[in-house]
């Protein structure tokens, strides 16, 4: 997958879109089961990762994650005690909201409140998950296709699958224009192929060389 890019693509497109009306950037966390332990807000560059903050959760699960200057936009994520990537996390001009979730049932335990942006993307996660589930089951039928007929059914499934993903991922951008979302789904999209005529040595490319000599 084209992650990597990707997320080093929405970074860079974010940076310096900062929260104008409220300074710094402040995150509550409710999340179960964990507490008295720090949990961490990393960030994504490239293929690498980085601590960006942390924050000691109190007896009931609950800290804030804050700091005087606005975070650089991009796509973060939280850590658990054990080191381990729980769900991502939107940053844009939105850094003044909560999150909550329960680590038993990820990701659809994950409510965001205060933050349009990330109530829209985990959305979109829940939805992709759930594609996601049948393509693996899918993946798991073509691994055991008997005959061809069978192997070029669950192809065409896979193909409809990724088709569902991507009419899903244009609506939300028709929805939200101008957020890092969708500057994200733009980023995912497979480049257009020009047709034959426009490739170098084409039809196009033919008549118009020959335009060039009479």
């Amino acid at each position: 997958m084209k992650r990597n890019l990707l997320l080093t693509i929405i970074l860079l497109f974010s940076m310096g879109l900062f929260a104008q009306t409220q300074k710094g950037y402040s995150i509550g966390v409710s999340l179960k089961p964990f507490k008295n332990t720090f949990v961490y807000l990393g960030y994504y560059y490239g293929p690498k990762k980085g601590l960006a903050d942390s924050v000691k959760l109190d007896a009931n699960g609950k800290g804030v994650i804050s700091g005087k200057e606005p975070l650089p936009g991009g796509i973060y994520f939280l850590v658990s005690p054990h080191k381990e990537i729980l769900f991502d996390i939107l940053i844009d001009k939105q850094q003044h909201f909560s999150v909550s979730a329960d680590s038993a049932a990820l990701p659809e335990s994950v409510v965001f409140t205060g933050s349009t942006d990330n109530s829209v993307f985990q959305k979109y996660t829940n939805y992709a998950n759930t594609v996601g589930e049948s393509m693996g089951k899918a993946n798991e039928s073509l691994a055991k296709a008997a005959s061809k007929e069978d192997t070029l059914a669950i192809r065409k499934e896979l193909r409809q699958y990724g088709e569902q993903l991507e009419k899903f991922r244009d609506s939300m951008m028709r929805q939200y224009p101008n957020s890092i979302m969708a500057a994200l789904f733009y980023a995912m999209k497979d480049p257009e192929v020009p047709p034959a005529s426009q490739h170098p040595g084409g039809k196009y490319d033919t008549a118009y060389r020959s335009e060039e000599h009479t």
